[in-house]
């Protein structure tokens, strides 16, 4: 960890990048996004992210033991301005982001259990997908013309983490259809008016 750094202003150029990587732009714009849960930072990292630098509040929680970390003190105030979370955590992590998975490299992915989700576009719903999809042990989720930002502070807290997997793919309808059927795969759709039985299939 290196030496801190104790930040009590808004107008400190640290803090004003974190209020704009709380909107898509932002994020997109500086190829960074924010971590304000220690247990997502620990999946970010087991998953291979790296971070910027790390504000912590002393008087809200012990600073996190990462060692070459650039880490530094906020106030209260300060930690309640940027964080995501309406009781937050004690710390906020600048995180680099990395480009969306596309066609290229779920081709080049082997799997055979794999949910597709369409048109998704509520950044919650997305999280919780993410993280039952997950649980259910799928080795890889297609997200189908989601114009989401997978670093949307919902998405990350609902999917407590799964978003940081390296299975996650974004791909058009068409190219979706075109990678499974080249895989071998058989493509079904799910509707709730559909008029066939899944289990007449």
């Amino acid at each position: 960890m290196t030496a801190a750094l104790i930040i009590t202003s808004e107008q400190n150029s640290r803090i004003k990048q974190v209020k704009r990587l709380r909107s898509k732009r932002g994020r997109v714009n500086a190829g960074r996004f924010l971590i304000d849960y220690e247990r997502d930072l620990q999946r970010a990292l087991r998953c291979g992210y790296t971070i910027d630098y790390l504000l912590h509040c002393p008087e809200m929680a012990p600073a996190s033991r990462l060692d070459e970390v650039e880490m530094h003190q906020v106030t209260p105030q300060l930690m309640k301005l940027i964080s995501y979370r309406e009781n937050p955590d004690g710390m906020v992590a600048v995180m680099r982001s990395r480009p969306a998975r596309g066609p290229l490299e779920l081709g080049q992915s082997e799997f055979n259990h794999v949910a597709v989700l369409v048109e998704l576009s509520v950044p919650g719903n997305v999280g919780a997908l993410l993280r039952t999809a997950d649980a259910a042990g799928m080795d890889a989720v297609i997200l189908v013309d989601c114009a989401l930002d997978l670093y949307n502070p919902n998405v990350i807290r609902s999917s407590t983490g799964a978003c940081f997997r390296d299975n996650v793919f974004k791909l058009s309808s068409s190219e979706a259809i075109a990678c499974l059927r080249q895989k071998g795969f058989q493509i079904v759709a799910a509707a709730v008016d559909g008029a066939t039985s899944l289990f007449e299939l």
